[in-house]
């Protein structure tokens, strides 16, 4: 069974040398809640926000695209 996920805001924080959930942040990077990596993102759109996760594969509820 795939894994569940979503993409949530995130801030990176220096001190602890990783991303930590921040709902409140909108203008933060976009994470997998699951695996706590970073969403692929291009310089022309921004972050993409795809039904799976690129790192873990968790099947993500909030994608911006369909299944």
């Amino acid at each position: 069974m795939t894994e569940k996920g979503k993409w949530v805001n995130a801030r990176f924080d220096i001190d602890k040398g990783k991303y930590i959930i921040d709902e409140s942040n909108k203008y933060g990077a976009e994470i997998c809640s699951n695996c706590k990596e970073e969403a692929y993102a291009d310089s022309d759109w921004g972050y993409k926000r795809f039904p799976y996760c690129p790192w873990c594969g968790a099947e993500m509820e909030n994608s911006d695209y369909g299944l």
